[in-house]
């Protein structure tokens, strides 16, 4: 019995390889088995856990840095 465990994340870690899905090794793999959510950007990437400004598309008469006043005060 000891020795199916193993071998089931083993098959489970290759069957996730070839279909493009990377899992770091068998214990990131037993822990996704306890997660409940998970949060997806629009493009369908994992993000980060800290979300960041990539880019700044403002109104002709606002610039960018006033931009960024008004969302800090408004955060």
């Amino acid at each position: 019995m000891e020795l199916t465990t193993p071998i089931a994340i083993m098959v489970g870690v290759c069957k996730a390889t070839e279909h493009g899905v990377l899992i770091r090794n068998g214990d990131a793999l037993q822990q996704a088995g306890k997660i409940s959510v998970i949060v997806i950007d629009k493009t369908g990437t994992i993000t980060q856990s800290q979300p960041s400004v990539t880019n700044i598309m403002t109104l002709a008469h606002i610039s960018d840095q006033e931009c960024l006043s008004i969302a800090a005060s408004i955060e």
